[in-house]
């Protein structure tokens, strides 16, 4: 039915790829990047992981039943099980904090103004005011 809903609108089509356009060349000015959107209608929930290239990340969890905001660093070392095992590579995520949001609205606003507040090393901070405005066009084309 979304589908249908589109095609009946042509102007729609032109500005539906533009938003996620906008919102990947915004974050990229920070070095962050959107890898995952997981939008369970049936479930009502959502959830959103946007990562940067020096291992630190973030998923908003989202559900009518309120909202969280997680972030994590990941680290990459090469272990050895024993002295005479092959060594291998291995990932560790440490768990840095939570945030729980009322909604989802309010995990989208925090995960706005963390990826504003929080460049990657050697790129410029991001505006609070267009940071927002992208979120909030990319949560109304959802609507």
């Amino acid at each position: 039915m979304r589908r249908a809903e589109i095609n009946a609108h042509p102007a729609s089509n032109l500005v539906a790829p533009t938003i996620p356009l906008a919102a990947h060349a915004l974050l990229a000015c920070a070095g962050w990047e959107i890898v995952a959107v997981d939008i369970d209608l049936a479930a009502g929930r959502a959830s959103m992981d946007v990562r940067r290239h020096d291992g630190r990340w973030l998923r908003a969890n989202m559900s009518a039943h309120g909202a969280s905001v997680e972030r994590w660093q990941r680290d990459r070392a090469t272990a050895r099980a024993s002295r005479r095992a092959a060594s291998y590579d291995g990932v560790s995520d440490t768990f840095l904090g939570r945030e729980r949001c009322p909604d989802a609205r309010a995990a989208l606003r925090s995960v706005a103004h963390y990826l504003a507040d929080n460049p990657a090393t050697g790129c410029a901070a991001l505006p609070h005011e267009q940071t927002m405005v992208v979120f909030a066009l990319f949560v109304a084309r959802q609507e």
